[in-house]
């Protein structure tokens, strides 16, 4: 699945996808405002609920979806690689406001943003410990080039600069994990590097080092 927008979606588990047992890859796709709405209560996965198989979510938004657990995702006994992500205001009633780890492994997180997530950014549950690098991520997590600053968004995803006509300079520019050009994926035309994507309000391309979070097409 690339280059997609869900809105405003919901199911009783995994308000955009419900995933088991199978191989996946999900792209430069936005998540917003999707929701779990099982009466029972304990509504996992705000969009992904992920169980079994193997998975790729990569240069995707989200922003705005809501569970009980996982706001945005809830994987469980699963392997997830995600990169190049942004995770922003979702919400869990219960545990895990961005991501809900259960017995996922290996998992890896890199080159992204989890802000503003309740109640907390990441919950992590039994046989799980993602590997987490090069992230902003709020109240900070034990990894090779993470930290915590405020990231400064303008609108949803684009990140902020004074030379763009924004107040402030998001400090989530030029700090990931490897060049932009070296940072690449499949979508539906083929190969795809962060060079030819931009976080950017002006829609000038990612140069020298990765930015953090989901690009647009520049």
């Amino acid at each position: 699945v690339t280059q997609c927008e869900f809105t405003g979606n919901h199911a009783p588990v995994g308000g955009v996808f419900f995933l088991t047992g199978s191989n996946s890859t999900i792209t430069s796709c936005i998540f917003k405002d999707n929701y779990v709405n099982d009466s029972a209560g304990d509504d996992p996965g705000g969009v992904f609920y992920i169980t079994g198989g193997v998975h790729s979510i990569i240069n995707c938004g989200f922003s705005g979806n809501t569970a009980d657990e996982g706001g945005a995702m809830y994987l469980t006994n699963t392997s997830v690689n995600i990169q190049n992500v942004t995770i922003r205001n979702n919400t869990a009633n219960s545990e895990g406001g961005g991501i809900f780890f259960n017995n996922c492994s290996p998992c890896s997180i890199t080159d992204s943003i989890l802000y503003l997530n309740q109640p907390e950014q990441i919950l992590v549950n039994q046989g799980s410990s993602p590997t987490v690098t090069y992230w902003d991520v709020e109240g900070g997590w034990t990894g090779t080039g993470n930290f915590d600053s405020f990231p400064y968004f303008y609108g949803d995803f684009y990140l902020s600069r004074i030379d763009t006509g924004q107040p402030w300079d998001s400090p989530c520019f030029d700090v990931g994990s490897d060049s932009s050009s070296a940072i690449c994926f499949n979508d539906t035309s083929g190969p795809v590097c962060m060079d030819a994507m931009t976080t950017r309000w002006d829609h000038l391309n990612d140069t020298g080092t990765v930015d953090l979070g989901f690009h647009r097409s520049g």
